[in-house]
């Protein structure tokens, strides 16, 4: 509802301080009985969110990542001198953004957790899972030196990468020690059978690992249209995939045999009893 005077009226200080007021009662004062009425600046339009009065300051980003402008735009408010009863917030993709991280995050730890139980079902045991897990740390350091190297931003497409690898990296972790478990139970000594599940298993996780980096070599190259947006979920999935397959060739089947130490020890009790 717009409550304004006739155009006539509208632009003459008199006649807007002659404005009549009724009280109510038989009487009627004026404008100018009760207030000072001058020309001065006000705001064309009066917006309010949960009934306090907020006043919306938009910019569109060009050629730069949201999260750069945000740190800027914080730089740029804390040298402000802005007064206790104002309060300044985030909307926008930034907004947007924060809720989606905040999702997103809460998925990649059920993610984590739902892989380990299965695990833990699979293998009926506490032990083995966290050894085939132990290859996820490195996954996220291959994902921030991929991520440093290339330039790129960690965007929305790169956590969806990142819970994607959650499943991918285990993989190769688990083909090797199911093998490993399956010599040791067939009674070969376990320092043998590492050795031998690392040799007899290194081609298939390899032509797993490279067939992973071939497919997502195009996407972390951006090309076609779209491709810069999809190419930060490309380069991470690169980055996650190249680190976490040299960590399981090499870190695994020590952290297994650390983890096993105990069977050494007893078959080597037993050796020298017999």
């Amino acid at each position: 509802v717009f409550v304004q005077l006739p155009e006539r009226d509208r632009y003459d200080i008199d006649r807007v301080s002659l404005i009549p007021i009724p009280t109510g009662q038989a009487t009627t004062i004026l404008l100018k009985d009760i207030a000072s009425v001058n020309l001065g600046v006000g705001p064309v339009q009066i917006d309010r969110k949960n009934r306090q009065r907020i006043i919306t300051v938009g910019c569109d980003a060009y050629k730069r990542s949201i999260g750069q402008i945000q740190k800027d735009i914080d730089a740029a408010i804390k040298k402000l001198d802005i007064p206790r009863n104002i309060k300044v917030e985030m909307g926008g993709y930034v907004k947007e953004q924060r809720q989606a991280f905040g999702e997103l995050r809460w998925l990649l730890i059920l993610g984590v957790l739902f892989v380990y139980m299965v695990m833990v079902a699979q293998y009926e045991s506490l032990k083995t899972p966290f050894i085939i897990v132990f290859s996820l740390p490195f996954c996220f350091i291959g994902i921030i030196w991929a991520s440093l190297l290339t330039g790129s931003i960690f965007s929305i497409m790169s956590f969806m990468a990142m819970i994607m690898l959650i499943g991918v990296v285990v993989n190769n972790a688990i083909v090797l020690v199911d093998y490993t478990n399956r010599l040791c139970y067939r009674g070969m000594n376990i320092h043998d059978a590492i050795i031998t599940a690392s040799s007899r298993r290194l081609r298939p996780i390899l032509i797993t690992t490279w067939t992973t980096i071939f497919g997502m070599l195009p996407m972390a190259m951006g090309k076609g249209s779209g491709g810069e947006i999809w190419m930060p979920f490309g380069i991470t999935a690169l980055g996650g995939m190249i680190l976490s397959s040299f960590v399981t060739l090499f870190l695994v089947p020590v952290i297994y045999f650390l983890f096993n130490k105990d069977k050494v020890a007893e078959i080597d009790t037993n050796s020298h009893s017999k």
